[in-house]
């Protein structure tokens, strides 16, 4: 018993000592766990404050990044803009409508509010745009605001051309400091500019939301852009995009809301520079800050970015504060065994919930998901895949991905991808799949090796976004801007493009090139008379047929209108020649459409590297001058280029390049040549002819700068000085003397071709007040005769304002009398080539003869030009010929030598 008393008390004893020892080590313990609570706290607060730095950085770096790149690819869709302007000779209002259709700015852009085009104009062109746009259904179309300036940039397309947008055709940008200065700014770098803060004209209701503009500068095709001055003189206007702000940033807010910013156009923080805002107001005081300069289009974006409430609750250090104490006071008043099995259940716990997120963001992403095997057998798909593929979960469990194979993806693609993933490393491309229902598409695939905790591959896992979309939009915008949308061949830009790559190629292989410049001759007559739609069915089998007789290693483009460029690499000048023969032979077989057989001719010209020289432009540029000579050679013939076409070239682009400043800077001026009554020698009329004094370069003959003033379009408002000119000093002249003059005023082809001529001509003269019927306007033959339909219906409508007409040089074009008869003219002019010889070539005489005696039987009189000698005036009196000009009376005058002659006559 004692023992076991003793022993009883033994272990009495043993387990006071034990409780004792244990209080002691709680009393010990609690201390220490303390200050290791203290550290645990620090450094859960320290790594928390990190993590969440960290993701507020890295949110900001993707709003950023989201900016850039929707900017840039709004840009991208600029450029594509000026490609296709490079790609016609001349964009009407409903190819550039089409165009814009075909990019769906209002899904694929958001807040992009158009793409449009502003024109620069100078003070004479502003009354002929105005014109022109009225005509075109803007009928009360104004460059707007109103004022004179020295330079306009008015807003002629803007597309899609909604309520907003007709808000803005017509609106002058160079009128407005800070889009001027991004607009300068572009023409002078020849790259995008982005403007400053502006409201936008399209603000036409209560939401005004601050707007930018992104400009793209638009060059003459041919001219050199190198330094600033030749992209200043090369101008032609912009391609251009306006932004309402809060629109543009809608998505990018959406997708980052727990992020607030504020976007400045300059470091000047204030309300007038606020170009975004995120909130509408900002009063938080947030924990986490930054500030970013983002450089865009050559424009600094000052964005402020700050946390939001909803940010700073969702990184609360609430929860790591809990975490941390609950674990430590655990682990104080818990056996060691209890608070291992209790440690142990919390990271079961967190593990299963992270891995229940994980499994909600893949079910919830957009994008498909797929987890195999390490053979490839698919153990995970999410709803995303079901979505685009078309099988069910069940129908892919247990399968290979191949279920999705097209065919169309290379072999080598898989065995560089298992290659790549069995390695242990992350693999991406794209593969062209099938889906279910047979369907092609086109996916992004980045697929990832999955390790287990011994550091083997367990499972691969792809995610995968469906691009077919994306891609399709590329490759339309790329094919717009390359090719030409009629024949299918290339455009300007591409061949251009090419050019460069050929001429590098013929350069380290000591190789010739040959560059072929073709143009159609008279194609505007079949476009004319049968019909644009016909016009363009020809312009296909043209390039059919050119197409045909090349060489695959050859390329063609159509460069707008009926030009096209040939380039046939390794090619000397006979290679070149007898290309130039097959095609001319292939081209003037006759074309069967829609019931009409044509029968079509071409010039060529040829430039032969290096020979005619060594880089793109020169080579298209002499191409282009060789194919000119060809047409004065007589047409469907092929020229080479020579040094004379060079000079000639090089002098014909700076007469140009002046004639668009000439009239502002007062280098024209009028002569005018006194018309006689032959019968009682009288001063009855005068014509206005014009003369070009440039400070530099002297008198310059018209017969020189007219035909450049017809190439380039300026030859409309040249057209419109001369008559406002010659109408007003007719007025002077005849409220000045006794004797009343009647003006002849010669019209060019492409002013007689412009539907608003009548209407032109009466407005100039109600607004001079010169009586219609001291109004002569000269028409030549062959004008007349190019659509004799139309000439009669514009001759019809100027008799019945009381203007009269008449037919300049008539004998040296091919009249028919039957519609000479139908014409409301006045009087036939007799050229002076006929006069010149006429008192000893009896041919000339007959035709003189005849001529009058025609006019005689039809009711008209006639005048002859180019009179010099007393025998020459005798001969046509003698014919009964009614009026006469030349030198033998006087040789064109200055106003006031023209004024000495009135009086003079008078006297």
């Amino acid at each position: 018993m004692r023992i076991n008393l003793f022993n009883f008390s033994k272990y009495r004893d043993f387990n006071f000592i034990l409780l004792s020892s244990s209080r002691e080590l709680i009393y010990f313990i609690f201390p220490i766990f303390f200050i290791i609570a203290l550290l645990v706290w620090s450094i859960v607060k320290e790594r928390n404050d990190q993590q969440i730095q960290a993701d507020f950085n890295s949110k900001v770096l993707g709003i950023t990044h989201n900016i850039e790149d929707r900017i840039d690819s709004y840009t991208n869709i600029l450029e594509s803009g000026i490609g296709f302007f490079y790609g016609s000779e001349n964009v009407s209002r409903d190819e550039w409508r089409e165009f814009i259709k075909v990019l769906d700015i209002a899904k694929n852009y958001p807040g992009m509010q158009g793409i449009g085009y502003a024109q620069m104009l100078s003070p004479a062109q502003v009354p002929i745009i105005e014109r022109k746009m009225r005509d075109e259904g803007f009928s009360s179309f104004i460059v707007k605001p109103k004022g004179e300036r020295e330079q306009y940039s008015a807003i002629l397309f803007l597309e899609p051309l909604d309520i907003r947008n007709k808000e803005a055709i017509g609106y002058d940008m160079f009128s407005e400091s800070t889009r001027r200065e991004a607009m300068e700014k572009a023409r002078d770098t020849g790259k995008a500019s982005m403007s400053g803060r502006v409201t936008l004209v399209q603000e036409i209701d209560e939401d005004v939301q601050a707007g930018m503009l992104i400009y793209l500068p638009l060059y003459q095709k041919k001219a050199k852009i190198d330094t600033v001055e030749e992209r200043r003189k090369a101008l032609l206007g912009y391609v251009y995009s306006p932004y309402r702000m809060d629109n543009l940033m809608e998505h990018i807010v959406h997708d980052n809301a727990l992020v607030g910013f504020d976007i400045y156009d300059t470091e000047k923080k204030t309300p007038e520079h606020l170009l975004y805002s995120s909130l509408n107001t900002q009063s938080y005081p947030s924990l986490y800050r930054s500030n970013k300069k983002l450089k865009i289009n050559g424009r600094i974006w000052y964005i402020n970015f700050y946390s939001t409430p909803e940010y700073e609750k969702l990184h609360s250090m609430v929860t790591p504060l809990m975490t941390t104490s609950g674990v430590l006071f655990v682990i104080m008043l818990l056996l060691m065994i209890i608070t291992f099995l209790i440690k142990n259940r919390i990271v079961i716990l967190e593990q299963s919930q992270t891995l229940n997120k994980l499994t909600q963001a893949l079910e919830q992403s957009p994008n498909s998901t797929v987890i195999t095997d390490i053979n490839g057998v698919i153990e995970y798909v999410n709803d995303a895949f079901v979505s685009t593929t078309g099988y069910s979960k069940d129908e892919a469990f247990g399968k290979p991905p191949s279920i999705l194979k097209s065919g169309k993806t290379a072999d080598e693609t898989y065995r560089t991808m298992w290659k790549t993933i069995t390695a242990g490393k992350e693999w991406q491309g794209e593969f062209i799949n099938k889906r279910k229902d047979g369907s092609e598409y086109i996916e992004f695939i980045k697929i990832l090796p999955v390790f287990a905790s011994d550091g083997s591959i367990s499972n691969y896992m792809a995610v995968k976004e469906d691009i077919t979309e994306k891609k399709q939009t590329e490759e339309r915008i790329y094919y717009l801007a390359n090719f030409d949308t009629l024949t299918g061949l290339a455009n300007r830009y591409q061949l251009m493009e090419r050019l460069g790559y050929m001429i590098s190629s013929a350069k380290r292989n000591n190789e010739q090139l040959a560059v072929i410049f073709l143009d159609l001759d008279q194609f505007k007559n079949i476009n004319d008379t049968l019909g644009h739609s016909v016009g363009d069915l020809l312009l296909t089998k043209i390039s059919e047929r050119i197409i045909s007789v090349l060489r695959e290693i050859d390329t063609v483009a159509r460069l707008g209108g009926d030009e096209f460029m040939l380039i046939l690499p390794d090619t000397n000048a006979v290679g070149a020649s007898n290309v130039s023969q097959k095609v001319l032979s292939i081209i003037e077989q006759p074309i069967q459409i829609r019931n009409n057989e044509l029968i079509v001719s071409a010039s060529i010209g040829i430039a032969i590297y290096p020979d005619d020289g060594r880089d793109k432009e020169t080579l298209i540029k002499n191409a282009d001058a060789a194919m000119y000579k060809a047409k004065q050679f007589g047409r469907n013939q092929y020229a080479f280029f020579t040094k004379e076409m060079q000079q000639q070239s090089v002098r014909n682009l700076q007469l140009t390049n002046e004639l668009h400043y000439a009239i502002e800077r007062k280098q024209f001026y009028l002569v005018y040549q006194p018309q006689i009554n032959i019968q009682n020698n009288t001063l009855i009329g005068a014509e206005a002819l014009l003369r070009w004094k440039h400070p530099e370069l002297g008198e310059i003959s018209p017969a020189e700068f007219i035909p450049l003033a017809e190439d380039s379009g300026m030859i409309l408002a040249i057209g419109e000085w001369v008559l406002r000119q010659a109408i007003m000093q007719t007025k002077i002249w005849n409220e000045q003397n006794d004797i009343l003059i009647t003006m002849a005023v010669n019209i060019s082809a492409v002013q007689f071709r412009l539907p608003n001529l009548p209407k032109m001509v009466i407005e100039v003269l109600e607004e001079i007040g010169l009586d219609p019927s001291y109004l002569e306007l000269e028409l030549t033959e062959g004008i007349a005769m190019q659509n004799p339909e139309y000439a009669i219906h514009t001759i019809s409508k100027l008799d019945e304002y009381g203007i009269k007409m008449a037919i300049d040089d008539f004998g040296t074009g091919y009249s028919s009398l039957s519609y000479l008869k139908k014409f409301k003219i006045s009087k036939l002019k007799i050229d002076q080539g006929f006069i010149r010889d006429i008192c000893t070539d009896p041919d000339d005489r007959a035709i003189v003869s005849a001529t009058i005696s025609l006019a005689k039987s039809l009711g008209l009189k006639t005048i002859a030009e180019g009179v010099e000698t007393e025998e020459q005036l005798n001969y046509i009196k003698m014919q009964q010929c009614d009026m006469v000009q030349g030198y033998f009376f006087s040789k064109p005058l200055r106003v006031e030598e023209f004024q000495a002659y009135i009086f003079s006559r008078s006297s």
